[in-house]
């Protein structure tokens, strides 16, 4: 199986975040205006032992960084503004891997929004963290934490900040744990639909650098 279709089905689980449900409504109800821009970090660590196993760090089954540890937010863009019609992006492995440790990718959407995913395996010691800022006509917002958990900034017009900030009880966050419960209950109507799905793969094969 090649390496979107090995991550199809894992890259969904980012949509059962409630602060990611959240600012999908408020982007779909139009309490934001037009979105402008965004910029999404994702600034972990994966330390040399990770890459002494057998398949991490291969083009094959591994892909890099946007592959294996971003996709969740390529996904999570996706999600929010749909389909890409330009991007260009760079990437780099200063560690001897087969595939891109640290990637910076610029896109710009259908509907007018630009954003950035810069995104990396290399920070130094441990995961830093994650973070998602949306410049919209009506407001501003900016989401963070390991896993996106909390709100970290929040401006927006005629609105108080939500208080639905949640904590983690692991560093994957609870997405997996949702995503498998649906899974075994058959909840077939909480995954994207094929369309969704082809689209998405389609959007990581266009990102990776």
């Amino acid at each position: 199986m090649d390496r979107a279709g090995k991550t199809f089905l894992p890259i969904y689980q980012n949509r059962y975040n409630p602060l990611v449900a959240f600012t999908k409504n408020l982007i779909e109800s139009g309490r934001l205006g037009q979105v402008h821009l965004f910029v999404c970090n994702v600034l972990w660590n994966r330390n040399d032992d990770y890459f002494k196993i057998d398949w991490h760090g291969t083009r094959a089954l591994d892909g890099g960084v946007l592959y294996t540890q971003a996709s969740h937010y390529v996904d999570m863009v996706h999600y929010f503004f749909g389909d890409v019609v330009a991007h260009k992006g760079i990437g780099g492995s200063l560690r001897g891997l087969e595939v891109f440790d640290s990637v910076a990718a610029a896109m710009s959407f259908r509907n007018g929004t630009v954003g950035t995913i810069n995104a990396t395996v290399s920070t130094f010691r441990e995961n830093y963290r994650t973070e998602f800022t949306l410049i919209g006509q009506r407001g501003t917002l900016r989401l963070a934490g390991t896993n996106l958990n909390t709100i970290e900034f929040w401006d927006v017009e005629g609105m108080a900040k939500p208080d639905i900030d949640f904590t983690i009880d692991h560093v994957y966050g609870k997405g997996h744990d949702t995503l498998y419960q649906y899974l075994a209950a058959g909840r077939w109507d909480m995954f994207p639909t094929r369309k969704d799905v082809l689209s998405g793969i389609r959007l990581m094969e266009m990102l990776s650098y």
